[in-house]
């Protein structure tokens, strides 16, 4: 039996497109001004078992095409910054229904752009994936077993 964890590659890799995305999720964050005039705030947005944020296709190629070091151009940097106000719209509901409906706190720059990277990191698949095998020992105590992620192959 294997558990498969994140290795130095993974990290890399990670690491590699996080550099590529930094300059879209900055030109996200001068954005907010904008969206907090028009801030959305719906519990529609928080309802559980969603998984978050919806994407479109055009906002998903746009990902695929960040994270591959490809050029955008305007139509997918459009799609980016509205999945972007999305996020921010989902991260203010959040963040008003954590206050208990009493006062709204305002979506801060790092609350966005870790809000945009959970996003990028389910949509892309090269950063789920946990390339080391480690052996997990023969005789182990039934507590420590980790129940998800043992497979029987490398």
């Amino acid at each position: 039996m294997y558990v498969h964890k994140v290795g130095k590659s993974d990290k890399e890799t990670r690491n590699h497109i996080k550099a590529l995305c930094e300059p879209y999720i900055t030109l996200a964050c001068l954005r907010m001004g904008d969206w907090r005039r028009d801030e959305y705030v719906n519990q529609d947005l928080i309802e559980p078992f969603r998984g978050g944020v919806n994407t479109l296709f055009s906002e998903r190629e746009a990902i695929r095409r960040m994270t591959e070091g490809k050029e955008l151009g305007q139509e997918f940097i459009n799609a980016f910054m509205k999945l972007a106000e999305k996020v921010y719209d989902y991260e203010a509901t959040k963040l008003y229904y954590k206050a208990n409906y009493d006062s709204e706190k305002p979506v801060t720059e790092k609350v966005l752009a870790d809000g945009l990277w959970r996003v990028i990191v389910r949509e892309t698949y090269a950063l789920k994936r946990k390339s080391a095998a480690w052996p997990l020992p023969q005789f182990m105590n039934i507590m420590a077993f980790p129940r998800t992620t043992a497979t029987p192959f490398a």
